[in-house]
């Protein structure tokens, strides 16, 4: 998904952001898109991946934690996203 394309849908969509809200509403189905921060902590990325992946929910990049909670506008970095 290209940048323009991920904000568009990002500032439209409901959203949960944060590690634990993310997993639970993967778990929950509610989930149908994750957002991942290429620089977020290893046991974070590959825990939510791995999440998503087990119920086919697709995951897309972005660069940074700070980028994302920029996406998300939130005044501070986000390691997860979850579009519901």
């Amino acid at each position: 998904m290209i940048e323009n394309q991920l904000l568009e849908t990002l500032l439209k969509a409901e959203k949960v952001v944060g590690t634990k809200q993310v997993l639970k509403n993967i778990e929950g189905s509610a989930v149908k898109c994750v957002i991942v921060a290429d620089n977020a902590d290893g046991f974070i990325k590959n825990r939510v991946i791995a999440a998503a992946k087990a119920k086919d929910i697709r995951v897309e990049s972005v660069p940074t934690k700070e980028a994302l909670g920029k996406l998300c506008e939130i005044d501070v970095p986000a390691a997860v996203v979850g579009i519901i």
